[in-house]
């Protein structure tokens, strides 16, 4: 689940990264291009190898942090079935992703407006690449609260095969 989030908070370092390459497209200096382009290229893999380690080396993590040691085992049951708690999961991630994409995506697209309405032209786009990017957001949470059944269904379905 964290690996998940920290998935999500990082499409926030892509949209800086978009705008600040947008940016430096748009006002091309030579040296400035090609040191912004490289430093580009090094947050994305930094963001690669930090999410690959999370997704796909999970033992690793838990084996580092110590998370399986010095827990005194309580045992609590639940008769819930699996596939309603990925439910609920689900819904709250949605819903969490909807909560905080709402309000900046009204505030991007009002600051968007008032530029364009003072005639000013957008030399960086970094207001549109947040507004699309908290848009993008925004329909993600929705599609996950609204369509929790087929996400859980899609999970059982990998965890069964």
């Amino acid at each position: 689940m964290i690996a998940i989030f920290l998935l999500i908070d990082m499409l926030s370092v892509l949209a800086q990264v978009a705008g600040w390459i947008g940016f430096t497209i748009t006002n091309p200096s030579a040296e400035d291009t090609v040191f912004s382009i490289l430093m580009a290229a090094f947050v994305l893999v930094i963001l690669g190898l930090i999410l690959q380690f999370f997704f796909l080396s999970t033992d690793k993590v838990v084996d580092k942090l110590r998370l399986d040691r010095h827990f005194q085992e309580e045992t609590f049951q639940l008769n819930i079935h699996q596939s309603t708690v990925i439910k609920i999961a689900t819904i709250v991630v949605g819903a969490l992703l909807f909560a905080d994409a709402l309000p900046y995506l009204f505030k991007y697209a009002i600051s968007y407006k008032r530029s364009s309405e003072l005639g000013d032209r957008p030399e960086d786009y970094s207001t549109l690449t947040w507004f699309l990017f908290y848009a993008i957001k925004l329909l993600i949470g929705y599609l996950l609260f609204t369509n929790s059944s087929r996400v859980a269904a899609i999970i059982e379905k990998k965890r069964r095969s």
